[in-house]
């Protein structure tokens, strides 16, 4: 469904050349969703979790002198659908899981480009 919102915002982005990122959550349950404006040059973004980074806890992956917050992991279920967990410091990935993150577009760039590669063991 397309709110008025979203065409309010599509607008001002094609017509008056005003970028806002905004990203529209909604939690679990509700139907309305909320409209959170990030900072510029940020984005909130799935990142797969491969085989290198398989069985490691997230505080072991040093994300936040990245420029990354870690929001919530997804992982996918046998039937294919999905459960949503929040990120915690002792949260041990599994593949095959995805985990949310939130930053600089360069930073999540450079951490899905280079995987495990910048990371401390």
């Amino acid at each position: 469904r397309v709110t008025r919102r979203d065409v309010i915002a599509c607008l001002s982005d094609e017509v008056l050349s005003t970028r806002q990122l905004r990203t529209k959550v909604r939690s679990g349950g509700q139907r309305d969703a909320s409209y959170i404006e990030l900072p510029p040059d940020c984005e909130i973004a799935r990142v797969p979790i491969g085989s290198e980074l398989e069985g490691r806890a997230l505080d072991s992956l040093d994300l936040d002198s990245q420029g990354l917050i870690p929001l919530f992991v997804v992982q996918k279920l046998p039937d294919d659908t999905e459960s949503r967990s929040l990120a915690a410091a002792n949260t041990v990935l599994a593949a095959p899981c995805e985990l949310v993150v939130l930053g600089p577009r360069d930073k999540i760039a450079a951490f899905i480009n280079n995987g495990d590669s910048t990371l401390p063991r």
